[in-house]
């Protein structure tokens, strides 16, 4: 792997960090691994393949100039995203895996984890690439997300349990490490990480604390365990978007144990469960948009303290069946 930069050549060792300006040239037979520098992010640029990387306040852009890659990247900052370029379009990231290759005529995305914005230069369209699909970007060529037949190389089939008709759906993935607040805003109070829990503390009457993931998300399912000390009003806001919002609320008091809680968005059709069991939730506007996921409690106790622990957070993405 050679690095580009400022008119000179240099070898990059594997791993090697990128600075902004710099043009990656891989001719060998093998991928070359990139770290974006400060970042827990790589890049796996293939065989016969070239970028360029550049760097400004507003995010990441990363123009793939010839040939394929394969990219996972950390949580970014939403109002920063890394940007994959082509002659034929741009797709707009956060945090997620994904595949891009160049082909004549067109590119060739797919989704792996996360939720990518793809725009095509030719007209200015847009569309959402969820996991588990992919899109052919080029002029002339229907923008559609699909479904990916099958499982991504070395990755287990997933599994069927509970994926509505007409959907299929990508493994459970963690978006919560158990250890840091990586890919998490705090929007209200303040949340830390206690024994592999997400914790909020309120110890005022009416005090609130939430806590929101930064991705996006389609259609989806989500699932979690949660546990309540003290007197406490809980939102489970498991698609936040400016059209519309789903969510499970309750008031819930001293639990004895953990409490296991899953959620599936498809479409504008929506269902939650506690412990295995059918629960009310709300849904308001346009649920069908991308949205976020967010945690909220609420102290409903007097001169006491309440805490919401959260673990075990997991998501899989649900997609159309390409015949649908």
């Amino acid at each position: 792997m050679t690095l580009r930069r400022a008119g000179s050549e240099l070898p990059a060792g594997s791993a090697a960090p990128v600075l902004s300006g710099d043009t990656i040239v891989n001719p060998t037979e093998s991928p070359a691994e990139l770290a974006l520098h400060g970042e827990d992010s790589r890049i796996a640029l293939k065989p016969d393949s070239s970028l360029t990387l550049t760097r400004a306040e507003d995010g990441a852009r990363v123009e793939l100039l010839r040939g394929a890659l394969h990219a996972r990247l950390a949580p970014q900052d939403p109002r920063r995203p890394v940007r994959f370029v082509t002659p034929y379009g741009e797709a707009q990231v956060i945090g997620t895996e994904l595949n891009l290759e160049l082909r004549a005529g067109d590119a060739r995305l797919e989704v792996r984890h996360g939720l990518v914005r793809v725009t095509r230069k030719e007209d200015g369209e847009t569309i959402v690439v969820a996991a588990g699909q992919a899109a052919n970007v080029g002029p002339g060529r229907e923008l559609v997300a699909l479904a990916i037949a099958g499982p991504a190389p070395g990755e287990a089939e997933p599994s069927t349990e509970g994926v509505p008709p007409g959907y299929t759906a990508s493994p459970w993935r963690s978006i919560f490490d158990g250890r840091t607040l990586n890919g998490w805003q705090q929007d209200k109070g303040r949340w830390i990480v206690e024994d592999g829990a997400l914790v909020a503390t309120t110890e005022q009457s009416l005090e609130q604390a939430a806590l929101m993931h930064a991705e996006d998300f389609a259609d989806f399912e989500l699932r979690f365990s949660y546990f309540v000390e003290g007197n406490a009003y809980l939102e489970f806001r498991d698609r936040v978007s400016e059209l519309g919002s789903f969510q499970y609320s309750a008031r819930e008091k001293n639990h004895t144990k953990w409490r296991a809680c899953r959620i599936r968005i498809a479409g504008r059709a929506g269902a939650a469960e506690i412990d295995g069991k059918t629960v009310p939730y709300e849904a308001a506007g346009d649920i069908s948009q991308p949205g976020k996921i967010r945690f909220y409690v609420q102290n409903r106790g007097t001169g006491i303290v309440t805490r919401l622990r959260v673990k075990d957070v997991e998501v899989r993405t649900l997609s159309r069946r390409a015949e649908e």
